[in-house]
């Protein structure tokens, strides 16, 4: 995506609010810009639950199973 054009303003003057058809075309292509990106953190690893170690983990891990939960709670491992 094309980084949009600088706009300056001289101390003083207010600047010119962009036409109407402008505005509305430069939001839409926004939203459509951000609607295309693919997320992939909410997408289950190619793993099974049963090739996790849950000893070894130190955060939960999604699979395509469901979650792997670590065997000890980093919050509580410290005492």
């Amino acid at each position: 995506m094309s980084k949009p054009a600088r706009v300056v303003h001289t101390p003083g003057e207010s600047p010119e609010p962009p036409a109407d058809a402008q505005r509305d075309a430069e939001i839409a292509q926004a939203d459509a810009a951000a609607m295309s990106e693919k997320l992939a953190s909410n997408q289950p690893a190619p793993l099974r639950a049963a090739d996790v170690d849950p000893l070894r983990i130190k955060r939960a891990v999604l699979t395509v199973d469901g979650w792997v939960c670590p065997a000890v709670s980093p919050g509580f491992a410290g005492g």
